[in-house]
C-alpha cells in the first residue's frame, strides 16, 4: 500500500516539474545573441547577487539571482533577485521580467536568457555551464560567454566586479587591472613622436677691421715695390674690401 502512494507521489511530482519546466521554456530565448558590453556586464553583475544595504548598516546582503531577461538585440536586459537561497521563480515572475525588457529594448523582442545562474538561452553552440566557483574569478564568466558565441567585443575592455558587493567597479576591468594603468599605457603606445626640424644655424665670422687694414697695407707695399702691377693692385684691393 505504502509503495504505491509513494509511487502515485512521485508521478505526481514529476507531472508537476514537467509542466512547470514546459510553460517557462516557452519563454527562453533560441537563436543567435550577441550581447553588448553593457549587457555583459549587466549580466555578470547579475550573477554575482549585487545587494541591498540595511538601514542604519554597513553590512551587505547579496540577493540570489532569479530570472534574467535580455533583448534579441542584445542590447538591452532586465532581472530579478530573490531574497532567499530556496528560489523564487514563477511563470508569472518570469513573463513580467520579459515584459520589463520589452519597455526599454527599443522593439526588440525580450526573451529569458538564465534561470537562476543556470543558462537557457540556446544559440546553437555548446551550452555555457556558470559554476559557483567560477565567480571568485569573474574574466573566466566572460570568456565562457564569448566562447559560448553570446559576446564578440574585447574581454579586457569590461569592467570589473567588486566581490565584496556583487557591484560594478569601473576603476578595474575584468582582470582586476587597473583601468587608468591600460589607459595609460594604451595612448603611450599610441602617440606618435613629433620630429622637429631646427632650422640650420648660419654662423657669420666677424671681421676683424684691423686684419683688413694690414692687409691693404701689405697690398701696397708690393705694389709700390713693383711687386704688383696697378691692375693687379686694384684687383685685390677690390676682392678684398668685397
Amino acid at each position: 500500500m505504502i509503495k504505491v502512494i509513494m509511487k502515485k507521489i512521485l508521478i505526481f511530482l514529476v507531472f508537476i516539474f514537467l509542466k512547470l519546466n514546459n510553460s517557462y521554456a516557452g519563454n527562453w530565448g533560441k537563436g543567435e545573441l550577441k550581447f553588448s558590453k553593457p549587457t555583459l556586464e549587466h549580466f555578470i553583475k547579475y550573477l554575482y547577487g549585487s545587494g541591498a544595504r540595511h538601514k542604519n548598516s554597513d553590512n551587505i546582503k547579496k540577493l540570489y539571482p532569479m530570472v534574467f531577461s535580455a533583448a534579441e538585440s542584445g542590447d538591452w536586459s532586465f532581472y530579478y533577485y530573490c531574497p532567499s537561497s530556496f528560489g523564487c521563480i514563477t511563470d508569472s515572475i518570469e513573463i513580467q521580467a520579459i515584459k520589463n525588457c520589452e519597455k526599454e529594448s527599443r522593439g526588440s523582442e525580450c526573451k529569458t536568457f538564465a534561470i537562476e545562474r543556470r543558462i537557457v538561452w540556446k544559440n546553437g553552440n555548446k551550452k555555457v555551464k556558470i559554476k559557483k566557483k567560477d565567480l571568485k574569478t569573474p574574466h573566466i564568466i566572460a570568456e565562457k560567454l564569448k566562447e559560448g558565441g553570446f559576446y564578440d567585443g574585447d574581454i579586457k575592455l569590461l569592467s570589473g566586479i567588486n566581490l565584496k558587493t556583487g557591484e560594478i567597479d569601473k576603476t578595474i576591468n575584468i582582470y582586476g587591472e587597473p583601468i587608468n594603468e591600460l589607459t595609460s599605457t594604451s595612448k603611450s603606445s599610441n602617440t606618435k613622436k613629433k620630429i622637429i626640424k631646427k632650422d640650420p644655424k648660419i654662423t657669420k665670422k666677424d671681421t676683424n677691421d684691423s686684419d683688413i687694414v694690414k692687409k691693404l697695407k701689405d697690398l701696397k707695399n708690393l705694389f709700390d715695390s713693383g711687386v704688383l702691377t696697378e691692375d693687379e693692385f686694384k684687383k685685390a684691393k677690390d676682392k678684398l674690401l668685397n
